[in-house]
């Protein structure tokens, strides 16, 4: 039996879904092993030693938030567009992504994807930050938008993403690197500690770094944020460097 309550997207009151996910399973549904079980771990005790892992039986998902118009339609909308541009098979589909490696001559890697619709993916991204704010699940406790969750409901909502420089988004991934696990879904994490407020998602062996202000992404990255112009840049964490990075992402001290 549902529940009538208010929708936490449109804020009308309707009746709300028994299950709504916060990260969808498409994100992470490789990582399910044969029992279906996923490997869970907070980043921040992972790095300083503290190795245990969860394994639960399914993704995060909560009851009464949404109503299926917003979850199954708006919210929908996006996710079927990211689930197409980031798994679809090339023989699927024509409009998909259009992928090609780099290497800067600093030695950094990356890969350059055109043809992502920024619309659509960076909707679907901030719909994942948003309903982690949203939710009252431990595995989220961390992600606390406060007054930016109103202002990042109604872009999901109105189908605004906004320039590339409000609530700027960086992709890195550790796939290449063999000294770190990739098969985790870490918990989403938070870092004070340089200026401005910055959001950290690693998800199957990519890190999702929402930059709350433009204040607190670095200066030599804002070329790599999502952008406008319907590109992405996923850039590649060098080998053996994953711990460090995550380290600094999250703000834990090095000493």
């Amino acid at each position: 039996m549902q529940t009538i309550g208010k929708c936490k997207l449109c804020q009308l009151e309707k009746p709300l879904l028994n299950r709504s996910h916060i990260i969808p399973d498409f994100m992470y549904a490789s990582l399910f092993d044969k029992d279906h079980k996923l490997n869970k771990f907070a980043p921040a005790d992972y790095i300083e030693g503290d190795k245990h892992i969860s394994r639960p039986s399914s993704g995060e998902y909560e009851s009464n938030l949404l109503c299926s118009q917003c979850d199954n339609e708006i919210i929908g909308r996006y996710e079927t567009y990211a689930r197409k541009a980031l798994y679809s098979k090339v023989d699927e589909t024509s409009d998909l992504p259009e992928c090609e490696n780099f290497i800067t001559n600093g030695g950094l890697k990356f890969t350059k994807c055109k043809n992502l619709h920024y619309k659509e993916f960076k909707l679907f991204l901030l719909s994942i930050l948003w309903r982690a704010s949203i939710s009252n699940r431990d595995f989220f406790k961390e992600v606390n938008l406060g007054p930016y969750e109103d202002t990042i409901r109604q872009m999901i909502l109105s189908g605004d993403p906004k320039q590339e420089e409000t609530f700027p988004i960086l992709m890195m991934t550790w796939l290449n690197d063999k000294s770190f696990a990739t098969d985790l879904v870490g918990q989403p994490g938070i870092n004070r500690k340089e200026n401005g407020i910055r959001y950290i998602f690693p998800i199957a062996g990519v890190t999702y770094i929402y930059h709350i202000s433009p204040v607190s992404l670095k200066k030599d990255l804002k070329e790599f944020i999502l952008s406008s112009k319907n590109e992405a840049t996923l850039l590649h964490i060098p080998e053996g460097k994953s711990k460090e990075f995550l380290m600094t992402y999250f703000g834990v001290n090095k000493s």
